[in-house]
């Protein structure tokens, strides 16, 4: 399970989804922001069109908090939101490990443009 000390507070999660860069991938799509080693932060958003149900979107938002918990985390801010439900956190597992690839190349692009 992700420390509550790396989850995004409401008005983080506004300022990420105003400001971040888009990433998206086959279950998830992310909005970040570059930030120091040390300080990253998530949170997860799963939305009424994915999960109809609290209890199925509750239970989708932990399973994503779980997996985030137990993969090393880029330095960044982001919101992740999920696209539609996975068959099992192995499926998330894969999912988040290719976001955060795309998300580690898009943040060297963006060192190299500086």
């Amino acid at each position: 399970m992700l420390p509550k000390s790396h989850r995004l507070s409401s008005p983080a999660v506004q300022t990420v989804l105003r400001s971040g860069a888009r990433l998206r991938s086959q279950l998830l799509s992310c909005r970040f922001v570059e930030e120091k080693k040390g300080s990253e932060a998530f949170a997860a958003v799963v939305p009424l069109r994915v999960a109809k149900g609290a209890v199925a979107r509750n239970k989708a938002r932990r399973a994503l908090y779980r997996v985030l918990g137990e993969l090393p985390l880029p330095p960044v801010r982001a919101v992740l939101m999920l696209e539609k439900l996975p068959t099992g956190d192995d499926e998330l597992r894969q999912d988040i490990g290719l976001l955060f690839g795309k998300m580690e190349a898009s943040l060297q692009q963006k060192k190299h443009h500086v």
